[in-house]
Order: structure tokens, then sequence, then C-alpha cells
């Protein structure tokens, strides 16, 4: 049973495991949207921004099963509020989906993630 830790300041918790309602994604969703929405209040266009899996860069998978940079540039077993926290850090703009990997369904989770 896979468990997603969230990173406070000086301490990580772990939260219950993800699960297919996908209340851990609206509300991550929510939170990202409100803090990179514009300040016209106009809908983003998200279709043509990149799809980020976290199975893109987890170093404990092959690239048969969807790892998709090299094992030493790979983190290991990230999770999608890992991946939303280091966006944030880097000012890229990113919004989490409520959708699985095709390769290993059992994971919830993907960003969309514009690079200028």
């Amino acid at each position: 049973e896979r468990l997603s830790p969230v990173a406070s300041k000086k301490r990580v918790r772990f939260l219950q495991p993800l699960e297919r309602s996908g209340s851990l994604i609206r509300s991550v969703k929510m939170a990202s949207a409100s803090s990179s929405s514009s300040s016209k209040g106009a809908p983003i266009d998200t279709s043509r921004w990149l799809v980020i899996y976290p199975n893109y860069v987890d170093s404990k998978k092959t690239i048969a099963e969807g790892r998709r940079i090299a094992q030493s540039a790979a983190a290991e077993t990230p999770t999608l509020i890992e991946m939303i926290d280091i966006c944030k850090f880097f000012e890229i703009p990113v919004i989490p989906e409520d959708k699985s990997y095709p390769r290993d369904w059992l994971f919830l989770g993907r960003l969309r993630g514009q690079l200028k």
C-alpha cells in the first residue's frame, strides 16, 4: 500500500493512501489552480501543456515500465505532491490531474506543466 508523504517545513508526515475518489488530487488542484490563475480570472487552456507522470522520473522503474530519463538523474519513487512542490519552487505552472498512467494504473495522478 503506497502512502503519499507531504513535506512541511522541517518534518514529513504521511497521508492516507491515495484513493480513487481523488479527494487529495482535488484539494491539491484547487490550491495549485488558485496560485497559478491569471489576474483576470480567464480560463487557462492546458490542452497543449506537457504531461508528466511520476513513472517518467522514477528510478525504480525500467524503461519498459515507463521511465523516460537516465536512472542516475531520476528520483526514487516520486509522489505527485513532491513533484508539485518542486514545480512551485522553480515557479513552473502545473495543474495536477486525476489520471493514472496506463502501464501502472494503480497509482493516481499526473501533472500538466507549461515550460516556456
